[in-house]
């Protein structure tokens, strides 16, 4: 589990999230969504120990944040980013195996169990046949499945996601956002995971928390927080939500 209690982030003067708390469930797919600047990615940074000051009000299995070793928090919880920068000249086995840092000692070379690992990551995510291709020749949505590649090679329990179908078509977002939900499934990860998308958010989360000025403003399951009124109160848009197929949709009009 996840718990955040009364956390608060400045930049500056301006307080990017503000007296925040909240509960993520082992095993869920948990996504948060909210307008441009309303705190989302940065509450989720702060998950993913990206400012140091938070982890005494963040606890992950029980456990206050900064009370985990580097290593060890990073054999728990892995990020993948929302910009992920392409390095130039290597090869797409090459960076999947960064995943396996947090297992390897100083200097210490890859063993058959982090080789194995870094070959499940490849296959689970549908890029084992580009081992041997450079990352910068790629699709963005390859180049996408492989970082999640990455993430998942690190074989932890938690995986965070800030905007992980940013800049890509609405193919390859599906797809990615189908691909998360099976891991969650099948795997039993727990995802945490930014979006913009308010139908995707819908579709594929068990749990939403929708944030405005770096507060939560209302969370539960889709079904119930996602309403006309809470689209007006969030986002100033007057919108209709229509049922079609087993999802729900929200249509701006």
């Amino acid at each position: 589990m996840i718990e955040i209690q009364n956390l608060t982030i400045h930049y500056g003067a301006k307080v990017a999230v503000d007296n925040v708390s909240l509960q993520i469930k082992k095993g869920t797919f948990t996504t948060i969504i909210g307008p441009n600047g309303c705190g989302k990615s940065t509450l989720i940074k702060a998950i993913a120990g990206l400012f140091k000051e938070s982890g005494c009000h963040i606890l992950i299995n029980g456990k206050y944040r900064n009370a985990y070793e580097r290593k060890e928090f990073s054999r728990m919880a892995s990020f993948l980013m929302q910009f992920s920068e392409v390095p130039m000249g290597i090869n797409v086995y090459d960076l999947v195996s960064f995943g396996r840092l947090p297992y390897l000692k100083l200097f210490q070379s890859m063993r058959t169990e982090d080789h194995k690992y870094v070959e499940w990551a490849m296959k689970k995510t549908s890029v084992y046949q580009f081992k041997d291709q450079m990352v910068s020749q790629l699709s963005g949505g390859e180049r996408q499945r492989v970082f999640l590649a990455l993430a998942l090679a690190q074989k932890t329990e938690i995986l965070i996601l800030d905007e992980p179908t940013n800049h890509l078509d609405l193919k390859y977002q599906y797809e990615l956002l189908s691909l998360i939900q099976k891991l969650n499934k099948e795997e039993k990860l727990t995802i945490v995971c930014v979006l913009h998308d308010i139908n995707q958010a819908i579709r594929f989360s068990d749990e939403i928390y929708v944030m405005k000025n770096g507060k939560i403003v209302v969370h539960g399951v889709p079904d119930a927080c996602i309403t006309k009124e809470t689209m007006h109160q969030v986002y100033d848009i007057r919108c209709s939500i229509n049922k079609i197929g087993k999802h729900h949709n929200v249509h701006i009009l």
